[in-house]
């Protein structure tokens, strides 16, 4: 039936983008030229690494997905030579620990399903949907953790 076994392949399933809530350095600003910058950078770095698939993780939103797929649609984008899903983590209400989940989604999946996806998430202590202002308000007013 199978001609080959079992093959192991090394994926990063775990990449923040600067669009990422923890992103430490140079974030995006929603400038093209600035934000084309950073996700040159990104694409270089995933061109050269190890794996041969990524999955974007960030904390809360899909704008790193977003970025990346319109930049690579401009005539003067660099070449993309990794496999990239986008992906999404989401802190949840656990009792007495921090859970985060991770969810991945096909690189075929429409933007306004990942939208509609991030729509319907809820900040369980006050109701609100997830939206950048709602979570700002959130994290101002819950502590550190």
């Amino acid at each position: 039936m199978f001609k080959k076994g079992s093959e192991w392949r090394i994926w990063d399933l775990h990449v923040h983008t600067p669009a990422s809530y923890e992103w430490k350095g140079t974030k995006f600003n929603n400038n093209k030229e600035h934000d084309d910058k950073l996700i040159d950078e990104m694409i270089k770095h995933l061109n050269e690494a190890e794996p041969e698939v990524f999955a974007l993780m960030d904390y809360f939103t899909f704008e790193g997905w977003f970025k990346l797929k319109n930049r690579l649609n401009d005539e003067d984008a660099p070449k993309l030579n990794k496999k990239v899903f986008p992906g999404i983590e989401l802190r949840i209400c656990a009792p007495k620990i921090r859970l985060n989940v991770h969810a991945i989604f096909s690189d075929q999946v429409r933007d306004q399903d990942l939208r509609d996806f991030l729509a319907e998430q809820e900040i369980e202590e006050s109701n609100k949907k997830l939206s950048n202002d709602n979570l700002i308000h959130f994290i101002r007013n819950t502590g550190k953790d």
